[in-house]
């Protein structure tokens, strides 16, 4: 599941789909948080770019 929309993410769809699976930082690495599980999500490639140009 998208941790943005909240909608099924298919893994079968590929880079650089708008609905292909990526990786979402919960806390910006630019805002000092870090590449690990924890503060990592699953999200639609789309959703994750439409949220970062809030």
């Amino acid at each position: 599941m998208c941790q943005i929309c909240g909608a099924e993410v298919d893994q079968s769809i590929l880079y650089p789909e708008g609905w292909s699976a990526t990786l979402d930082h919960v806390v910006a690495l630019s805002r000092g948080g870090n590449h690990t599980p924890e503060n990592t999500v699953l999200a639609h490639l789309r959703c994750n770019l439409a949220k970062s140009t809030n």
